[in-house]
């Protein structure tokens, strides 16, 4: 009779993203991977048991002995303490006669063991210093040590996050290689532990992109599988394909430097690194484990790479799972200094409220993989629903007419009533069309405040605008021509706006100066569209 043991670590999110400092993310990042992947499987392997598989904050040991399993638990636990401290994890141990026939049945009582002991854990006992003791800046902890270079006093968490930050880069280098090689950014390009690295131009407004990817239905993909053997193979190979996905996507943007950063196409110079004094690359992966990945990049690629991760984890899962699985993208537009935490919170939410419109649109059918954003121009303090429920629809008018168009399709086609809501016809027709009549743009901001107005004022502003500019509906122009173009989808006359009573117009218009041109994405000299087609 062998033990088999359910790990699983609790407060990873406020562990990782509770700071603002973004070498203390990467750090939080490197030691929950740490935790799993290394330290317990070393300790499984000392004391002659071994660890099955890992991933996204859970793993699963087998043992010969209850006393086996315990005495890992205990081991791993004093290791997160002295190593890690602020994170902290759950187990339960279950006895197993080691057959296929019943393994899941097993793990669905593990899983339900594990849920009622993190439901009545205790709450950890924190020492708060007794008024005496100088607060961490980060975590209002007790002060251990003094950050002479930044001038701020460290709790344990923070000493503990910022020390393994500066191992971050090697790690992603290694998990990216292949061939036993690390992979690298161009000679004149550098990974960045900042976030003021990041989405700033000088002179111009810092504005970040804080992008959470997530798998589709991977849990009911993993609930599946008949066999720990088979739950072992099954991880391993999402986690090749996440690594894959990630490494696809930031080679998208390393072939696409030259024109992101060419100012002539409009696009934006890079942030030096100081030390360094070389460009710093204007993404940072920080989690990236299996179908789970976030990361923080330049707001004016953010979409663009978004999309671009999901039709990567489409392409390598049909390699590697042997059948093509999607996912969801949410992504938060904040300044550089807006909370971290609360900007991770919003793509999260976002990505989740994407998944569950796609569920309520096409029920059980897991054939799309889509995006959604939000734009935080201040403090951003009200709750997601709070914000939604004021901003979504018309004030002035009596329907109820949705100001946006979101969630945008980047694979698989829309309903068929709502072709707009395609992400490559929005993102390489009605976005790049808005931000080729760069002369017009006041009059567009212009259509912006209109459309709050609702369907029926849009309608006759947009008829004085044919009568008086003439006014192209075609999804090709003639840049020859004149007056305004305002593409329209194949097969769908939108003359008043709201094709049912929503539009993808104010979203574009939002868009327009917050994304790059088309033109500075380039392959071999050639412009390309974001989706890596001829526009």
């Amino acid at each position: 009779m062998s033990y088999l043991s359910l790990y699983d670590l609790t407060g990873i999110q406020p562990y990782i993203f509770g700071s603002n400092i973004l070498q203390e993310n990467l750090g939080g990042s490197y030691l929950v991977k740490q935790a799993l992947d290394e330290w317990l499987k070393n300790i499984a392997c000392k004391i002659g048991a071994k660890c099955q598989w890992s991933g996204g904050g859970n793993a699963m040991v087998m043992t010969a002995s209850l006393d086996q399993a315990k005495e890992i638990a205990t081991e791993l636990s004093r290791r997160l303490h002295q190593t890690a401290p602020g994170l902290y994890v759950t187990c339960v141990h279950q006895p197993w006669n080691g057959g296929d026939a019943d393994f899941k049945e097993q793990r669905k009582n593990l899983l339900r063991k594990l849920n009622i002991n993190k439901a009545g854990r205790w709450s950890p006992a924190v020492f708060d210093g007794s008024g005496v003791t100088a607060a961490c800046i980060s975590t209002g902890e007790p002060a251990v040590k003094w950050d002479q270079k930044d001038e701020r006093w460290l709790g344990p968490t923070a000493k503990s996050r910022l020390d393994y930050g500066k191992k971050a880069a090697e790690d992603l280098q290694n998990i990216l290689g292949s061939n036993q090689k690390k992979y690298s950014l161009p000679n004149d390009l550098v990974w960045t532990n900042q976030l003021d690295k990041l989405g700033r131009s000088c002179g111009e407004q810092s504005i970040l992109g804080v992008i959470h990817f997530d798998g589709n239905s991977m849990g009911q993909r993993f609930k599946k599988a008949r066999s720990l053997l088979e739950l072992c193979e099954l991880s391993k190979r999402v986690n090749e394909a996440g690594k894959y996905t990630l490494r696809t996507a930031l080679d998208w943007v390393t072939d696409n430097i030259t024109g992101i950063t060419d100012t002539n196409k409009g696009g934006f110079s890079l942030s030096i690194d100081d030390k360094r004094s070389k460009p710093c690359f204007p993404v940072r992966p920080i989690v990236y484990g299996g179908d789970d990945i976030t990361l923080v990049c330049d707001a004016r690629i953010a979409l663009d790479l978004a999309a671009e991760l999901l039709r990567a984890w489409y392409r390598h899962t049909g390699d590697l799972l042997g059948e093509p699985a999607h996912a969801c993208a949410g992504i938060a537009l904040v300044r550089v200094h807006y909370p971290f935490y609360r900007a991770y919170q919003l793509a999260e939410k976002l990505c989740k409220e994407t998944k569950k419109y796609l569920r309520k649109k096409h029920g059980e059918s897991d054939d799309f993989s889509a995006l959604d954003w939000e734009f935080i121009a201040g403090a951003g303090l009200t709750s997601f629903d709070q914000r939604r429920s004021s901003d979504l629809y018309c004030a002035a008018s009596d329907e109820q007419e949705r100001l946006h168009a979101r969630p945008y399709y980047v694979i698989g086609d829309p309903p068929t009533t709502a072709p707009y809501r395609d992400w490559n016809w929005f993102r390489n027709t009605l976005v790049h069309a808005l931000q080729q009549q760069e002369e017009t743009h006041t009059r567009f901001k212009e259509l912006a405040s209109i459309l709050h107005q609702g369907a029926s004022v849009t309608r006759i502003h947009l008829d004085r605008w044919r009568d008086r500019f003439g006014l192209s509906r075609a999804e090709e122009w003639d840049d020859s021509a004149d007056g305004l173009w305002l593409p329209e989808p194949k097969n769908l006359a939108i003359s008043d706006g709201f094709p049912n009573n929503e539009t993808p117009y104010l979203d574009a218009i939002e868009l327009m100066d917050r994304i790059l041109p088309l033109r500075c994405y380039t392959n071999n000299g050639k412009e390309e569209s974001a989706t890596g087609e001829s526009p």
